[in-house]
C-alpha cells in the first residue's frame, strides 16, 4: 500500500509539471509583457527545469526545444 501512495503521488507531481509545462509554452507564445498569478505559477514550477536543459542544449533556429524535451520525460515518466 506505501509504494502504491508513493508511486500515485509521483504521478500526479509529473502531470502537474507536464500541464505546467504546456501553460509556460502557451504564454511564451500568446503573451510576452503581462503578468498573472497562472503564469508566475507555471514560470516557478517550470524554471529549474528549463534552466538545466538550456545549458544543454542549444536553441536550434531560434527555436528553444527544451520545453519539448521535458513534456515527453514527464509523460515517458507518468
Amino acid at each position: 500500500l506505501p509504494f502504491l501512495v508513493i508511486g500515485d503521488s509521483l504521478i500526479y507531481i509529473l502531470n502537474i509539471l507536464f500541464f505546467a509545462m504546456i501553460l509556460r509554452i502557451i504564454f511564451g507564445w500568446v503573451t510576452h509583457h503581462t503578468t498573472s498569478p497562472l503564469r508566475e505559477m507555471a514560470h516557478t514550477l517550470t524554471e529549474p527545469f528549463i534552466k538545466y536543459s538550456r545549458e544543454m542544449i542549444p536553441v536550434t533556429g531560434g527555436f528553444d526545444v527544451s520545453p519539448l524535451v521535458w513534456l515527453i520525460f514527464f509523460k515517458v515518466i507518468a
